[in-house]
């Protein structure tokens, strides 16, 4: 029972904190957001905090569920103390990218971004064990993506979030975990050598 608690750490964290941040009064929200012109000159917090922010309680769900799918799916591919770097490395990723690439994107928030990079580690983690469930999954993205990219964002899900869906954040997500893999995968190889 104990280990199995352990494995889910990670998103009961990131849910509670998501949570609590939610209810953050609007001036403070608006310190944390993904602001373009703010963080080139200095505030690079941002780049970490504006994936714990979403536009409203359906976009925070819709998240939420995400993640703890992929983490039902997948906890047990990397060792839980990897887990925290993995996010990390996945929202800092998924949002430098965006600063870098995506010059039109001036603000965004949530954690969409970061999930598809975090899908995309654990499936390339998974390749060596599953081949062809990993194989599926990254084709999976690799369209959605693909359609994301010529088509733009479901009009539904953009009224329903009450947003603009960031489609390059779940590009830029994906490839930050693609990029993130092998480190993850080079991490819980040592440890199980140990």
């Amino acid at each position: 029972m104990k280990a199995k608690i352990k494995r889910f750490i990670a998103p009961v964290l990131i849910t509670l904190i998501c949570a609590l941040v939610a209810l953050l009064p609007h001036s403070l929200l608006e310190q944390l957001i993904f602001e373009r012109s703010t963080i080139l000159n200095g505030e690079a917090w941002r780049l970490l905090t504006a994936n714990l922010l979403h536009s409203n309680g359906y976009h925070l769900l819709l998240n939420m569920g995400g993640l703890w799918v992929i983490w039902y799916f997948y906890y047990d591919l990397c060792q839980p103390k990897w887990h925290p770097l993995l996010v990390i490395l996945t929202m800092l990723g998924t949002t430098s990218l965006l600063l870098a690439f995506s010059p039109e994107m001036q603000r965004y928030v949530g954690l969409s971004g970061a999930l598809h990079g975090i899908i995309v580690t654990f499936a390339m983690i998974d390749f060596r064990y599953n081949r062809a469930i990993s194989i599926a999954v990254l084709i999976a993205v690799a369209s959605k993506l693909t359609f994301e990219q010529m088509y733009g964002g479901s009009a539904s899900l953009e009224s329903l979030i009450n947003a603009r869906v960031a489609v390059d954040s779940h590009l830029w997500g994906a490839l930050s975990g693609a990029i993130i893999a092998p480190l993850m995968i080079k991490l819980n190889k040592d440890e199980s050598s140990q």
